[in-house]
């Protein structure tokens, strides 16, 4: 079985994908539960956080090869058409970011509650 190279080229790009973002599961564990209202609130911030995070890193690496697509493309139509689609997925994965960033915020002001932050605990914190 071989594969074309537009296939070999996507599985590159997703396994590349992969192996940077599948570590970042490793700091999404969390020990216990929260106990307050409050520490929940935080909680889905924090993965809300970590989801802009993810959704930014993805957009820039699908800028990186749209770049080196349309560079690479030597006025082939098919390449150039490629790479515009690489934008438009990267374009998509700023909003997302940037909802995943905001909703919780939203959310809380269309439910009326009010979270007071409370500073974080933990290793390496003064107290």
């Amino acid at each position: 079985m071989t594969l074309s190279k537009s296939a070999k080229n996507i599985v590159v790009e997703l396994l590349t994908i992969a192996a940077l973002v599948l570590p970042l599961a490793v700091f999404g564990q969390v020990t216990g539960g929260p106990d307050t209202g409050a520490e929940l609130v935080g909680l889905i911030k924090t993965i809300a956080n970590w989801f802009a995070a993810i959704f930014f890193i993805v957009a820039v690496i699908f800028i990186i090869l749209a770049a080196f697509s349309y560079l690479g493309a030597g006025g082939d139509e098919e390449k150039i058409k490629s790479a515009k689609q690489k934008l438009v997925y990267a374009v998509v994965a700023i909003i997302v970011a940037a909802l995943a960033f905001f909703v919780p915020k939203i959310v809380l002001d269309i439910l009326n509650i009010e979270v007071k932050e409370t500073p974080p605990t933990g290793v390496g914190n003064i107290q």
